[in-house]
């Protein structure tokens, strides 16, 4: 019986459509989420190292909308055949012939990462005004995951291959995170805004 639950799960999220736009929604809900951050910061007057908020919450923006732009993108077809022409173009230049020392000491490169931003982000998200870094942090975890997806180390595919809905669940956890870390941050900035037009 759960197995059959986690296999209806798994068709619907991974290759159904409803998962397709579900995944695509929570990554441009969260680019969204994140550009009024970005512009709501922006509005409100700072002082010190907080100059620095708006152009970080745009840069999670970015992220997330250029990640719900690919998936359009992809599923209206265009991207087709561009992988295949990305590998031959590293045969013809003989990159494929070693690839296996670089695979390895980028995915590990990669993932330290990654690592970092998303503890740095947790240590630092406690701090008012510092929300933007858990943001920061699942942003990173959804470009560090297809970077590493993209270096291709065999050991990797393989584990990715036996779970495919991995890349799916990267995908909407990294979204919400970053969707719930702009929606405290916009409350904060709604406070700030309203004792700012009281004074």
């Amino acid at each position: 019986m759960a197995g059959s639950v986690h296999g209806i799960l798994e068709r619907r999220i991974v290759d159904g459509r409803t998962g397709k736009r579900l995944r695509f929604a929570a990554l441009l809900a969260a680019g969204l989420l994140a550009a009024w951050t970005a512009f709501a910061c922006n509005r409100i007057p700072h002082d010190g190292p907080a100059d620095t908020e708006g152009p970080a919450w745009a840069g999670v923006a970015a992220v997330f909308v250029a990640f719900a732009l690919v998936k359009l993108v992809r599923r209206l077809g265009w991207l087709k055949g561009w992988g295949g022409s990305l590998r031959r173009l590293a045969k013809r230049e003989h990159v494929y012939a070693d690839r296996r020392a670089f695979q390895v000491v980028a995915t590990m490169v990669i993932a330290l990462i990654v690592v970092g931003i998303v503890v740095s982000g947790l240590l630092w998200s406690w701090q008012a005004i510092k929300p933007y870094r858990i943001a920061n942090g699942f942003a990173a975890l959804a470009v560090g995951y297809v970077a590493i997806r993209f270096v291709s180390l065999h050991a990797f595919d393989a584990w990715n291959a036996a779970r495919p809905w991995l890349p799916a669940a990267v995908e909407l956890i990294a979204a919400t995170g970053a969707s719930a870390a702009s929606i405290i941050r916009l409350s904060q900035l709604d406070a700030i805004a309203r004792l700012w037009g009281a004074g």
